[in-house]
């Protein structure tokens, strides 16, 4: 209800029914300062953190997030509950109730240890406050959310009790054993800016108000009038950024550079070619590992191999099988490489064995001194990370950290008949994190346990990467499976070492496949992955300059052949100008593609940065200097 209509009701029912009324009059009047009417993405009062539009509002216009977006009122950081208590309330309508929390309102800065108070619709569905009082206590609503229909939610606190309010009832109450700690941080709409937006909503919003004073029931009851009209609920799809012509037209002269080589054609009954791995040795040559062995996977007879080239991916060597001293054991066990990590001379391999079905699965370290051609007993990988892991690409951070990203499951699944003779034992409810070493891999502790879905029983291949970005942040793409067709993204503010508990998803679209980042300096960052929502065709190379918050280049490696272009793979040359990698294509064929990188101006000194000093511009007259406007384009 909009306040002067509110203001109305109150002045008739005042002067119906007694002074009593007047008097909740007389208080209503000044609240109305504190109003953001929502009527425009644009107007003044709040900060956009996303994209939004404007909608049919309960009375005007409202806004409609896009799921991944949130509004913050200005000057609200101040505004926490003081003598005479707190009270806050704003329209919602939701359109997505299931998945993760999903945030209306909230005065919460998680990553600063600042948290008070939040109303979402959580995990179950439900309505739900959480206040702060020596950790989260919690109340839920009876009323169920409605996607499409607008609900009015309130939340009042007391000195001695915190209340939820939704549609003019008190729905919950938390006992309150202490005062609600006051924080700087801002009230936000939508989700939590964290820095990034999460548990972010996908709905509309209209009317937030706060009162300095916690509202009598009557006043709450009076706030809410019945809104019979619905928002109609649009697709969350997909969208992927758009394309800039001055990049468009870049990369069709870099194409013109690419090349290309087949290293691998599959013949039963060993056509099998997957997890392709490309880098380069520490004595100078290229080696391509993968996952062979048998015509598919998983199975008993999977295993390792390894090929050579000594001349920059001009030929190579027959693909080998790679002797870890354990199919001479078991033959029945199965290897499967994950990453085959370079650093300071030494080349290292981590490595799942398993019983052909991904039951009893353990994941190891081989290491190498010689680039690979001989390779240590393996070694597990640490703590809970030997049992259900993939341990995917490491990046090494400007401060000398390792970096390893790893995908643990929680459980494996009961073992079943798949297809094609094939037995499986699903990998059920992923966590995401980072191995870190501070002392050139001798020791490792681990950091964060992301999940993608709350599902406990979710399966899927929550294949994961990172990226160092220019101001220390450490940013991680996560594949998820049947979960809207697109990238996950989860974000460390501090090195790697604190993660969000959900990861929030992109606008990149991928059809459930290994995607791969590439740091190319600074900000730029390189994607290879399939940018469609239902099939791994095309291949393409994406770039972005801002940090991965646009992506204006936009090319496609491959679409010529017909079926899947699976799992990219590969490095950066030390001049920035090329990226090499390897893919499968249809899982029989292991091809190699040298990529033209395009060239772009180095904008910042990268070793200035985090030292305390200003920034200086460091064009390179080696490079084009680019129009910065064409930078985000």
């Amino acid at each position: 209800m909009k306040p002067s209509a509110l203001l109305s009701l109150l002045f008739v029912l005042a002067c119906c029914f007694g002074p009593s009324l007047r008097e909740v009059y007389a208080e209503a009047g000044p609240a109305a300062e504190r109003h953001w009417p929502l009527e425009s993405v644009e107007e003044s009062g709040h900060g956009l953190h996303g994209r939004a539009e404007a909608v049919a509002g309960v009375e005007g216009q409202a806004i409609q997030l896009d799921g991944r977006s949130v509004i913050e009122l200005a000057d609200s950081a101040s505004l926490n509950a003081g003598e005479e208590g707190f009270t806050f309330a704003v329209w919602a309508n939701p359109f997505l109730l299931e998945g993760d929390q999903r945030m209306i309102a909230a005065k919460n800065r998680y990553s600063k240890n600042e948290r008070q108070w939040g109303v979402m619709i959580d995990r179950d569905g439900k309505f739900r406050l959480y206040v702060q009082q020596d950790g989260w206590r919690t109340a839920a609503a009876e009323t169920a959310p409605e996607p499409g229909r607008w609900h009015r939610v309130g939340v009042v606190l007391r000195d001695e009790a915190a209340e939820l309010w939704v549609d003019g009832r008190l729905e919950g109450e938390i006992a309150l054993s202490r005062a609600i700690p006051g924080t700087e941080a801002p009230i936000t709409l939508g989700g939590v800016l964290d820095p990034a937006p999460r548990q972010t909503i996908f709905g509309a919003l209209d009317e937030a108000r706060i009162f300095p004073r916690a509202l009598a029931p009557e006043e709450m009851e009076a706030d809410y009038t019945p809104v019979e009209a619905r928002l109609e609920i649009p697709a969350l799809g997909p969208d992927a950024p758009e394309p800039s012509p001055f990049w468009t037209a870049e990369g069709v002269r870099d194409a013109e550079e690419d090349r290309s080589r087949t290293l691998f054609l599959g013949e039963s009954p060993d056509q099998l070619a997957c997890d392709t791995t490309l880098r380069r040795m520490p004595d100078g040559s290229w080696v391509m590992i993968m996952l062979g062995g048998g015509n598919t996977e998983p199975l008993p007879q999977n295993r390792v191999f390894l090929t050579r080239s000594h001349d920059e991916g001009e030929t190579w060597s027959p693909l080998q099988p790679i002797d870890l001293g354990i199919k001479s054991e078991n033959p029945d066990t199965a290897l499967v490489p994950s990453e085959l990590m370079v650093h300071d001379g030494l080349a290292t391999i981590f490595v799942a064995t398993h019983d052909g079905t991904f039951a009893d699965w353990k994941e190891w370290m081989t290491h190498s001194a010689d680039s690979g051609r001989t390779w240590s007993p393996l070694e597990p990988a640490p703590g809970r990370l030997h049992e259900r892991t993939f341990i995917r690409n490491h990046i090494v951070t400007r401060d000398g950290r390792i970096l390893l990203p790893f995908q643990h499951y929680l459980r494996v699944a009961e073992t079943r008949e798949i297809n094609k003779g094939r037995r499986f034992s699903a990998p059920t409810n992923p966590r995401n994190g980072v191995l870190m070493s501070e002392d050139g891999g001798k020791t490792w502790a681990e950091h964060g346990d992301i999940r993608i879905s709350n599902d406990d029983d979710y399966h899927g291949w929550a294949e994961n990467n990172i990226v160092e970005l220019m101001d220390g942040r450490i940013a991680m793409i996560i594949r998820a499976d049947r979960l809207g067709g697109v990238l996950h993204y989860a974000e460390s503010t501090d090195g790697g070492r604190t993660w969000p508990e959900f990861a929030t998803r992109t606008e990149i679209p991928n059809p459930g496949s290994k995607a791969t980042l590439y740091g190319l300096g600074g900000d730029r960052v390189a994607l290879l992955h399939n940018p469609n929502p239902k099939a791994r065709n095309p291949l393409a190379l994406w770039i972005s300059f801002d940090g991965m918050r646009t992506w204006p280049y936009q090319r496609l490696l491959r679409d010529d052949l017909d079926g899947r272009f699976n799992y990219p793979d590969g490095f950066v040359s030390e001049d920035k100008r090329w990226l090499h990698f390897a893919f499968d294509h249809n899982r029989d064929k292991a091809i190699y593609v040298g990529a033209r990188l395009p060239e772009t101006p180095v904008l910042w000194d990268e070793r200035r940065v985090g030292e305390g000093r200003e920034l200086r511009n460091n064009n390179s007259a080696e490079l084009p200097v680019v129009p910065l406007e064409n930078l985000g384009k």
